[in-house]
């Protein structure tokens, strides 16, 4: 055997053993020390602020790291409580108003069953029947499923409560320890035996897990921005709520927001409502072609993987761990990427 195939022979070995160990890392391992990785994750946030009151103004590592956490999350909490009491007032809204807004939606599923039903040629108002008749069944199934959902897991998420509200005091307590002695963390790792290899990893995964908040966080805004200033223009009353419901949508991998847009333009096109159809249509076309044309940019360049091959791992990673696979998946593949390259 030559020495080309002994390489690549070498090579697949490796990165079979190397993909088994990560996904038994991330299968396994990961669940158990999350509060610690998110720790990690904090304490790397807080880091310039606390460099900036420890270094620039004298204090203590301790006390400049209890001070940024404190600066964090009342930032954290002040603009939360703007936007959810701006929300809450939109949600009040709406239920306040459900009974004509039904009213409505059935006016305007006649009107699309009208349309449609004289496009076929079918006997008047058969179409609407039909349809009324699905959407009661439907919505009864949903009812008793929902009521079922919550009677037979509601032991199971007291138990999810009281385990996050465990994992969030874990969380802040291993944040603080974390920033307090990041030096004396950093010369252990330094020391270690595995140094290299940590080094390799934590760099990867601090510069897989930044790139990737700080795209989707400012892909979300600049999509709420563009759904909000939209809607205002026209002249929607629930413009706050409806940008960030679709923003969230957005942020959602293999989802987007073609998934709540394209039934709504659908919907108004055919209740004959063509100018607020093509606004709508513009205001989805600005958000898909902001993250088509910024995800990439931001993305590939940060963590070293094209498009093509990030999608490919994201669907992978949600085969094989669920919706968390979704930011596994990369992950892996890129810290997969990277140990071939230095192996």
């Amino acid at each position: 055997m030559d020495e080309i195939k002994k390489k690549k022979l070498r090579v697949c070995i490796f990165a079979i053993g190397m993909s088994l160990l990560l996904y038994l890392l991330f299968r396994y391992i990961f669940p158990v020390v999350l509060p610690f990785a998110l720790a990690f994750l904090y304490a790397l946030l807080i880091s310039p602020i606390v460099r900036l009151l420890s270094d620039k103004l004298g204090m203590r590592r301790g006390v400049a790291t209890g001070l940024a956490m404190i600066i964090s999350v009342l930032l954290l909490i002040l603009f939360g409580n703007w936007v959810l009491s701006n929300l809450l007032v939109q949600l009040r809204n709406f239920i306040e108003n459900y009974s004509y807004y039904e009213e409505l939606l059935l006016g305007q599923i006649d009107a699309i069953c009208e349309n449609v039903g004289k496009i076929l040629h079918l006997k008047e108002n058969l179409m609407g029947d039909i349809v009324k008749d699905n959407l009661r069944v439907i919505g009864a199934e949903i009812e008793g499923r929902l009521v079922s959902l919550f009677m037979d897991n509601s032991v199971s998420f007291l138990k999810g409560l009281v385990s996050l509200v465990a994992g969030a005091i874990v969380l802040f307590i291993a944040t603080f320890l974390i920033s307090k002695d990041w030096k004396k963390i950093h010369a252990s790792a330094r020391q270690s035996l595995f140094a290299n290899e940590i080094e390799l990893i934590t760099n990867k995964l601090s510069s897989v897990g930044s790139a990737y908040v700080k795209t989707q966080l400012l892909l979300m805004i600049i999509t709420v921005t563009i759904c909000v200033a939209g809607f205002t223009v026209q002249k929607n009353p629930y413009s706050l709520l409806l940008g960030v419901i679709i923003g969230l949508f957005d942020a959602l991998p293999l989802v987007g927001s073609g998934l709540f847009f394209i039934p709504w333009i659908i919907s108004v096109l055919l209740m004959g409502n063509y100018l607020y159809a093509l606004g709508l249509a513009i205001i989805y076309l600005l958000c898909y072609f902001v993250r088509e044309f910024l995800e990439p940019k931001l993305m590939g360049h940060n963590v070293g993987a094209s498009s093509l091959e990030m999608l490919m791992s994201m669907f992978i990673g949600l085969k094989l761990f669920g919706f968390m696979g979704l930011f596994f998946g990369p992950v892996g593949y890129i810290l997969l990427k990277e140990l071939i390259k230095q192996t």
